[in-house]
């Protein structure tokens, strides 16, 4: 039902997915430069420790690399500029897609009353019938607009994050990915237990 569900809908959403296709793609670039973040900032970081570490140690030359902490800031902004764009966009071309999917919607919905007999509405409520094609659209819109790109960014960024942490530390980031289903089987234990206890607190 779910899987059918979501065909009709994608029926009126593939109409403008050139704007899905956008606003996913530049959703995926806003994460990307989400993710290295930490990673830029970590280069300007070591090489500020590494330099002020050598004059501490009185090592000949040594000063304070400016031109590249200047070239990393200038990256980091840059970052930041994509960043910007790629999230501003993504929900501009997510909401513009969506808005024009309701419009349909709307429209065929529209199309679908005029066609009713005259004899269901006396049957039946104009009003509580608007009412529920209202309702049902707004939530068709709202789910779209708001946890498409929700999903496709949570789902993107736990990859990212963990693909950079492999990157960084290997050996930490597989005990961190083996860490994350021993955590979630102890909550799991733990609501079954206060389950349990609040099931059996009566008999006592």
């Amino acid at each position: 039902m779910k899987q059918h569900s979501f065909m009709r809908l994608w029926s009126y959403l593939k109409v403008y997915k050139l704007s899905v296709i956008l606003a996913i793609f530049l959703k995926v670039v806003s994460i990307v430069m989400s993710v290295l973040e930490p990673f830029v900032l970590g280069l300007a970081i070591t090489e500020l420790t590494r330099n002020v570490l050598d004059i501490a140690k009185g090592v000949e030359g040594a000063s304070i690399n400016t031109t590249y902490v200047f070239g990393v800031m200038a990256l980091y902004l840059l970052r930041g500029l994509f960043y910007e764009i790629g999230s501003y966009y993504s929900n501009y071309f997510m909401t513009n897609a969506v808005q024009n999917t309701v419009r349909d919607m709307r429209n065929e919905l529209s199309s679908k009353i005029n066609q009713i007999p005259v004899s269901y509405f006396d049957k039946h409520q104009f009003g509580d019938l608007l009412g529920r094609f209202t309702s049902d659209v707004e939530t068709v819109s709202n789910a779209l607009q708001q946890s498409f790109l929700q999903v496709v960014n949570a789902v993107l960024t736990i990859t990212l994050v963990i693909g950079m942490v492999l990157y960084l530390n290997f050996q930490l980031a597989l005990i961190v990915i083996a860490s994350i289903p021993l955590t979630y089987l102890r909550s799991e234990e733990r609501r079954v237990g206060k389950e349990c206890r609040s099931r059996w607190s009566p008999y006592h």
